[in-house]
């Protein structure tokens, strides 16, 4: 097991593994995906066996990304890391992937001297799971909000560093 830096062609992989796991992301068509790519901080890859089954994308502050949840963030905090989206494949949940990507990230976050990483997680439609792992690798809850795009409650969450 390795991880990675996205490469190009990787491209349409994570597009259709970005879909599949609507609704925790956002579904995207490739020219969305193409400017979340050109956005994005650091985009990494969870290989097991040679075979890609998650991905972390993790944008700064003031990029100029038009998602409300991360302009949230932005309006808020200064000199944190946020995961726009992180996606496990069904087969690897369970199996550490996720923290490690995470421990990954937090490492960069250490070494840039970050204060925080961000992320949301959905209250509705409801993503227990996910809300779990967070708080249990060291996410806190921030505030609850609607998303105006796509009218889901998430949850705004914080791992201080």
């Amino acid at each position: 097991m390795s991880i990675r830096a996205y490469r190009d062609e990787d491209f349409s992989w994570l597009l259709e593994f970005n879909n599949s796991c609507v609704p925790e992301v956002g579904q995207l068509n490739a020219e969305q995906l193409e400017a979340l790519i050109q956005l994005a901080d650091r985009i990494r890859v969870f290989e097991l066996n040679g075979i890609a089954v998650a991905a972390l994308i993790t944008l700064v502050p003031n990029s100029n990304y038009q998602s409300s949840n991360y302009k949230w963030f932005d309006k808020n905090f200064q000199n944190y890391l946020y995961v726009d989206r992180i996606m496990v494949s069904s087969a690897a949940r369970g199996a550490g992937v996720g923290k490690a990507l995470y421990l990954d990230l937090q490492q960069q976050a250490v070494e840039e001297q970050r204060q925080h990483i961000f992320c949301e997680v959905n209250e509705l439609p409801p993503n227990p799971k996910s809300m779990a792992f967070h708080q249990k690798i060291g996410f806190s809850p921030l505030e609850s909000r609607v998303d105006p795009a796509s009218q889901k409650t998430v949850c705004m969450l914080s791992w201080a560093l």
